[in-house]
């Protein structure tokens, strides 16, 4: 997971198949990305085929992946996490990449699932432990 630290936080994709990470890197051009189309066709699969969806971001850029994700990272701090709770979508507050691992690493263990990891990132915005 080390080499996952280069990764810039707003172009990096973490998809959970099984017990593999994969790391997609999208390309950014000078007019952006529109990141949801990476990862639309992993959210279109059949229920068993379907991996468990985590994306990391922290911006304007990342408001359309956001919705395509069964739980988004959002970072402290960022205007992400305003509107992830305006508009529901399902998020929890990061501060770097070894909170992102020990998040995921929970819910992989079933520790925790999804909907209880973004519970509580909604109750940290509300909390105002956001960064807010």
């Amino acid at each position: 997971m080390t080499g996952m630290l280069d990764f810039p936080i707003t172009e990096t994709v973490l998809l959970w198949c099984s017990i593999t990470v994969m790391v997609l890197t999208l390309s950014i051009s000078g007019f952006g990305h529109d990141k949801s189309l990476t990862l639309r066709p992993y959210a279109q699969l059949p229920a068993d085929k379907r991996p468990t969806l985590f994306y990391a971001g922290d911006g304007v850029s990342d408001l359309s992946a956001a919705r395509e994700t069964d739980l988004l990272f959002a970072k402290k701090g960022h205007d992400l996490i305003t509107y992830c709770a305006r508009e529901n979508v399902p998020f929890t507050v990061f501060e770097d990449w070894s909170s992102i691992l020990a998040t995921v690493k929970k819910i992989v263990a079933g520790e925790q699932t999804v909907h209880e990891a973004a519970q509580q990132g909604y109750e940290d915005f509300k909390a105002g432990k956001a960064g807010l």
